[in-house]
């Protein structure tokens, strides 16, 4: 009896240990149409904790289990819709949370002595001058502005996205033992692509390579094909929402756009209409659309399908971006496309409905021209023969 007891003190004063105590609190007040929840990944599991009240100041209050640091967010919500994001690294001891009052909450500063925290404020002072730069262009580009100019934009917002890469990898280059690189690095390794991300996980101690974060990029740097225009296509084999096994490598011999998408993805629902405008266009001349969904929900992911009317393929793991195809494409936002010839050959990607339509129609309307041209050789090749089948002899 006393061992059993000594093994429940021992097992109980482990846990009690494991667990880190924190405190959240916001230096400002909400509006009435305002809330703030607090969301983070404790063990797998989802968290969502609602402010409370200690005195005057609202907080946030609760325990997390997990030995490796937890990135969490402060949602704001206005009249009950998703407004803005602040995240930040959480441990045990007390987080400030201070902003003006008209600000949202992505322009709160994080006050903490957490060294992950330490760390991120230090990468994030480097990249903010870029992403200033990156702001100013973005609401310029919200404006009515004319085509050219959204190009020029774009082109800019390119450039800078590639610059704010670089200090990213330089950081990881000086600091390669640190938690917060390693974090950067599963963010951003499908931009930077598996060979630059390979050369700079290898500088990492193992002892990084086996967290969370650790094993995600070594499964990204596994299964990557670097698939880019002019790739052989790689099988998708996954479970449609009926639950039969669906093949990508079924489809050869199809124009197939391959579309990564999601029930949460507002931009993915937006663009749905036209796509199932472009699906009954060219469905019956030899297309098919294959799509990835990265929803977590089955329930969600077939509610979707069905409010929007998507008569094609669909297939999932249910999974989020851990799906398999999403590694081996290097997918890390969605809507993602790739456009895949009849050879299995992938000859566009992140196209536009229209631009598909458009690629489309010249693609079809040859074929349509050179089978005419075809047939009215053979026509004419029929007519000689039988010209001179019925020529009588001398």
């Amino acid at each position: 009896m006393r061992y059993f007891l000594l093994l429940f003190f021992i097992s109980f004063t482990h846990l009690v240990q494991a667990q880190q105590s924190f405190q959240v609190r916001l230096g400002f007040t909400a509006s009435s149409s305002t809330q703030y929840q607090l969301k983070f990944t404790d063990q797998g599991v989802e968290k969502t904790i609602a402010m409370s009240k200690d005195g005057s100041k609202w907080m946030f209050k609760g325990t997390i289990n997990q030995k490796e640091p937890v990135y969490a967010s402060i949602i704001q919500l206005e009249d009950g819709e998703f407004e803005s994001v602040k995240s930040f690294w959480l441990g045990a001891g007390v987080v400030d949370i201070k902003k003006k009052k008209d600000d949202d909450i992505e322009d709160a500063e994080v006050i903490s002595k957490h060294p992950y925290q330490l760390h991120q404020n230090e990468l994030d002072r480097l990249v903010r001058p870029i992403s200033v730069q990156k702001s100013m262009i973005e609401a310029k580009l919200s404006l009515q502005t004319p085509r050219e100019d959204v190009r020029a934009y774009l082109r800019q917002i390119d450039s800078l996205e590639k610059r704010e890469e670089q200090v990213k990898r330089n950081y990881i280059r000086m600091y390669p033992d640190r938690y917060i690189g390693l974090h950067a690095m599963s963010y951003s390794m499908m931009d930077w692509g598996v060979d630059s991300t390979k050369v700079l996980f290898e500088k990492m101690s193992a002892a990084l390579k086996e967290t969370s974060y650790g094993l995600k990029v070594q499964k990204y740097i596994s299964l990557n094909k670097n698939i880019q225009e002019g790739s052989d296509v790689v099988d998708i084999v996954q479970l449609s929402p009926t639950g039969d096994t669906l093949r990508l490598s079924d489809l050869k011999g199809k124009w197939v756009l391959i579309d990564f998408w999601a029930s949460w993805c507002g931009p993915c629902r937006e663009q749905n209409p036209e796509l199932v405008d472009l699906y009954k266009k060219w469905k019956d001349k030899g297309f098919e659309i294959f799509a990835v969904s990265l929803d977590q929900r089955k329930e969600d992911w077939l509610a979707a399908i069905k409010k929007d009317s998507l008569s094609w393929l669909h297939v999932s793991e249910l999974n989020e971006f851990e799906n398999t195809a999403a590694y081996v494409y290097g997918v890390n936002a969605v809507p993602t496309n790739y456009l895949v010839d009849p050879k299995g050959k992938v000859v566009k990607k992140d196209l536009e409905p229209d631009e598909i339509d458009e690629f489309l129609s010249e693609v079809f309307h040859s074929t349509t021209k050179h089978q005419k041209r075809r047939a009215q050789t053979n026509h004419s090749l029929t007519s000689q023969t039988v010209a001179k089948a019925l020529k009588p002899t001398q």
